[in-house]
């Protein structure tokens, strides 16, 4: 009997789809023939609804608590574009690359966060593509097919993409050569979908094999580091729970960088109540974590909690590409809402679009945009914005 056959006697068999179990990335069989492989995507898990006709409706999963509807992420997602040629209801996750590689989560949280105006200026700015992977469906032409083994499911999400190539489909693995390279690609972080691990699906059900043990807690507080001589005061971490209103079970202070432990010092109230992804080496009898390591900010959890934008701070030019200040100057208002001070150095012209002192500090990075043209950009602090009106 074929795998295909085969999988699909045995998924019928069993009927309703079992709840996902964890496995461990590092033992995975690839020789299992009852098994296929895609790679686990870590975006924000998202609805897409199709109407013949219509441009698709993208959606979060969970519903606003502040208005009470859908969180709506269309009009956020420039690579949306077609109108849809079938009817259906499909799961994805919804992500960006940057030059051909996955970015970290909490970039989708401050894409999907914004207004649309500034979440596609982000966009630009950090040259980002948004992507939306088909992971499952619900419905397709009237039909509910949530139930059906994933091969058949397979077969409707590459008949949706033939016909919508804006979407994609998490990369697929079924002969163990094929297997073996998704985990090899997957555990060397070169892989262009994911940095996370792999789904494994069964006749009975699927599984999430992650690289490292993942647990999502709730900031509760923000203590500072022991003293240190010579250096700017900072945080240490964050005190967690495992519920928003639960009492902090202990610390993570590990895996955060200089600038966010700074600003978590100066602005806890801006990172208590956020649900932080975090590895460990296990957990102790009393449910604490062994070992911490903050890894992200969750990205579902956290798409209503106000998000901290990256903007433009910089215009840089370089002298070999335009020697004349003016002409320089001229050119960087193509990329600039407006010219704030500017200056040289012996290789560049510098124009600035906005004062460094709105900005969180440590947080600028460099972006070239093409050749000679590159901007800085970096995290906005919304109090000294408000404070500077």
């Amino acid at each position: 009997m074929s795998f295909h056959k085969g999988f699909l006697k045995l998924a019928v068999s069993w009927g309703a789809k079992a709840p996902y179990s964890s496995r461990e990335f590092s033992k995975l069989d690839p020789n299992n023939p009852d098994e296929i492989w895609t790679a686990k995507i870590d975006g924000a898990h998202s609805i897409a609804e199709f109407r013949k006709g219509k441009l698709p409706d993208i959606y979060s999963h969970r519903i606003s608590k502040r208005t009470g509807g859908k969180i709506d992420y269309t009009a956020k997602l420039p690579h949306i574009k077609t109108p849809s040629q079938i009817n259906g209801k499909f799961r994805l996750e919804t992500f960006a690359t940057q030059k051909g590689k996955a970015v970290e989560p909490e970039v989708v949280t401050s894409i999907l966060n914004s207004g649309r105006e500034k979440s596609l200026a982000l966009q630009k700015a950090l040259k980002l593509k948004t992507q939306t992977a088909v992971i499952d469906v619900e419905k397709y032409e009237g039909k509910n097919v949530e139930k059906k083994p994933y091969e058949l499911k397979r077969q409707y999400m590459e008949n949706l993409v033939r016909q919508h190539p804006e979407f994609t489909l998490p990369a697929l693995a079924k002969t163990p050569k094929q297997k073996e390279k998704l985990q090899r690609d997957i555990a060397e972080g070169s892989h262009p979908q994911t940095k996370e691990g792999i789904i494994v699906h069964t006749p009975k059900g699927f599984a999430k094999a992650k690289i490292f043990k993942e647990h999502d807690v709730y900031v509760r507080g923000i203590y500072p580091e022991e003293s240190q001589t010579g250096r700017t005061p900072m945080a240490g971490g964050i005190e967690y729970a495992w519920a928003p209103t639960g009492d902090a079970k202990g610390r993570v202070g590990t895996g955060f960088s200089h600038s966010e432990k700074m600003d978590m010092l100066q602005h806890p109230e801006n990172y208590i109540g956020r649900v932080a992804r975090v590895h460990a080496l296990g957990l102790s009898k009393n449910r604490v974590l062994l070992k911490p390591s903050f890894k992200h900010w969750h990205v579902e959890k956290n798409i209503e909690k106000e998000a901290t934008i990256f903007a433009k701070q910089s215009i840089i030019i370089d002298k070999d590409y335009k020697p004349d200040r003016n002409e320089a100057k001229e050119y960087a208002r193509k990329f600039a809402d407006r010219i704030y001070t500017s200056r040289g150095t012996k290789t560049q012209w510098r124009f600035r679009q906005r004062p460094p002192h709105l900005f969180i500090p440590g947080s600028f990075r460099h972006a070239k945009i093409k050749p000679g043209v590159s901007i800085i950009y970096g995290q906005i602090d919304e109090k000294r914005k408000k404070a500077s009106k």
